[in-house]
């Protein structure tokens, strides 16, 4: 298998994986974004007079959110940033460096590829008890490279363009590279119909999976079309089947993180008011995260004994879910990264909106908080035995 990067989400620049030549890297920039009714020629004209190009703007309709990436002409991002805070125009709310941005993995030979990660969750134990009690369609959003449908397991997808400016352009669904499926897969492929693999977001029903692509080439990504798509799910909730998980396994080379920006946790405001969670996966890089959880749940990648991967990010939050050696599809071979633990806790989230639908997201991802196994080292990971029962179906 080829050296894919299975991550997790943060502001992002450019991916680290080498640009095709149809994909050219962004240069260095920021991300402002405005105060609510902002004058727009102002703050363009006040921008280009102090030196910078409008590289790209995203926005919502529905909460006002308005987003500008911009790269100043000096090169310079910290001078840039400290010059604009210091005016205190009062068009804008909050300046940012925009961090690098990849898709990481961790590759591993499937000579015996098993499902350790649904035993450490107890989701055999949860199926017992399910039997016909989903009384919806589990829904599932993920903002990646793409979702190619799986015959059998992953069969209804919507997808949606965001690629160098697209505002959710409606799309057969593909996978630009095969980082979106495996994501997909781990949370929301079909269970208990003999095929593949088992995804923790249903027992027998098929998944409704929202695709939102931000990759041609499933490396190569820009910033504004990832903060783009999820303006876009703030916009369309009901396009999306309602209030649910949207999951984001993109990464940062180095902080500030995705969780650490104001303009992503505006925007993780904005969907936890209406229902819905932002699942970020935490990382691959084996560093301190110190950035509060606010508005997002951000999920660090375990291994077989519980422990925290070596790889993954930590910081002061603590959520959890297994990121060693799981079992991907298409392809069966075995991924190590906290992109494959953050579909767990959103599978996890869809399945028991699936069994009580009065539950919106939020609501469900406290019951997995509350409701997980607790590690020694403070780490919860789902136990959704105990979920599924306290889900009240």
């Amino acid at each position: 298998m080829k050296n894919l990067s299975i991550a997790f989400l943060t502001v992002l620049l450019f991916s680290s994986v080498s640009a095709t030549a149809a994909e050219k890297p962004h240069p260095p920039s920021l991300l402002i974004e405005t105060t609510r009714n902002a004058d727009k020629q102002a703050i363009d004209d006040f921008l280009t007079e102090n030196g910078c190009t409008i590289l790209g703007e995203a926005h919502s309709t529905k909460c006002g959110i308005h987003v500008i990436e911009v790269a100043p002409k000096s090169g310079d991002l910290t001078q840039f940033k400290q010059k604009i805070e210091k005016v205190k125009n009062a068009n804008i709310k909050s300046i940012e460096i925009t961090p690098l941005t990849r898709l990481e993995a961790l590759p591993n030979d499937p000579d015996s590829p098993q499902q350790y990660a649904l035993g450490i969750m107890n989701f055999s134990s949860a199926l017992n008890i399910i039997g016909n009690h989903q009384k919806i369609t589990p829904r599932f959003t993920l903002v990646d490279t793409g979702v190619q449908p799986v015959s059998g397991e992953l069969t209804h997808v919507s997808q949606y363009n965001f690629v160098n400016g697209a505002n959710g352009t409606p799309e057969s669904p593909f996978d630009s590279g095969i980082h979106g499926t495996a994501v997909a897969g781990t949370g929301a492929a079909t269970t208990d119909n003999h095929n593949l693999i088992a995804g923790v977001g249903t027992s027998n029903l098929p998944v409704r999976i929202t695709s939102c692509r931000i990759s041609n080439d499933g490396g190569t990504i820009n910033t504004l079309d990832v903060i783009q798509a999820l303006l876009w799910c703030v916009d369309n909730q009901a396009l999306r089947g309602g209030p649910g998980p949207i999951n984001v396994s993109l990464g940062s080379t180095a902080p500030p993180t995705y969780n650490g920006s104001s303009v992503v946790q505006d925007i993780a405001h904005e969907l936890r008011n209406q229902g819905d969670l932002l699942v970020l996966a935490a990382g691959n890089n084996a560093m301190l995260d110190p950035s509060p959880e606010l508005y997002a749940r951000r999920v660090a990648g375990t291994d077989q004994n519980n422990q925290l991967a070596s790889f993954s990010v930590f910081g002061p939050f603590h959520g959890a879910a297994p990121a060693v050696n799981i079992i991907i599809i298409p392809s069966l071979a075995l991924e190590s990264g906290t992109s494959l633990a953050a579909p767990y806790w959103s599978g996890s989230i869809a399945l028991l909106q699936s069994l009580n639908p009065r539950l919106n997201a939020v609501q469900a991802d406290s019951i997995i908080y509350n409701q997980a196994n607790v590690t020694g080292a403070d780490w919860h990971i789902p136990n959704l035995f105990k979920a599924v029962n306290s889900a009240r179906f």
